[in-house]
């Protein structure tokens, strides 16, 4: 039901198909079976005035509106806020998102964004030791470096024998491609 519910959109969004909104009803019959029910109604025309985003102290504005799939001037429906929500809170780097839309009349509407941030850091630290030797190993990794939704995750590992080390490295949007910029960098030295 949700490939089919993306489905609908990607087709009404090629067909610059607006002001609808759609609901998908489902129930389940005997020998397992659905009976789906589409329902498409046209709604009133609404266009995004401002977007007013509250609660980021860390993240950078530009990382947010990246996850929205609308900006001011562009039409507004509730499949596009409800899915901008969700790209959000699936980054990882937001623990709440709120949402609140003001009716300004003249078919404009004022979205307001209130997050709520997350820790998006870790430390990890171990000791070992077996038959091949001891190591000790240590580990960052961040998911917002800098407020810019950068992805960082660096290790090392000292055992008695090798001396493993790892950079990993995401930057998301590109010089704004909407890909994203991923590299590694790892390093191994060996001494029996």
């Amino acid at each position: 039901i949700n490939n089919l519910r993306q489905k609908i959109y990607t087709y009404l969004n090629l067909r610059k198909i607006d002001f609808v909104k759609y609901n998908i009803l489902s129930k389940k019959l005997e020998n397992n079976l659905i009976d789906t029910e589409i329902i498409i109604e046209k709604t009133a025309r609404k266009f995004v005035n401002q977007i007013n985003i509250k609660g980021n102290s860390i993240t950078e504005e530009e990382v947010i509106r990246r996850k929205l799939l609308f900006s001011e001037g562009d039409t507004f429906s509730s499949y596009k806020l409800n899915n901008s929500k969700d790209n959000l809170k699936g980054s990882g780097i937001f623990k709440e998102v709120k949402t609140k839309i003001k009716n300004l009349g003249d078919e404009r509407v004022d979205i307001e964004l209130d997050v709520e941030e997350q820790p998006t850091g870790s430390i990890t630290a171990g000791v070992g030791a077996g038959t091949a030797g001891a190591s000790v190993t240590t580990g960052v990794s961040e998911k917002n470096l800098f407020g810019k939704g950068i992805f960082l995750n660096s290790n090392i590992m000292m055992g008695t024998d090798s001396i493993k080390g790892g950079i990993s490295t995401t930057l998301p949007d590109y010089k704004n491609t909407d890909n994203d910029l991923i590299f590694n960098i790892y390093v191994t030295s060996t001494d029996y």
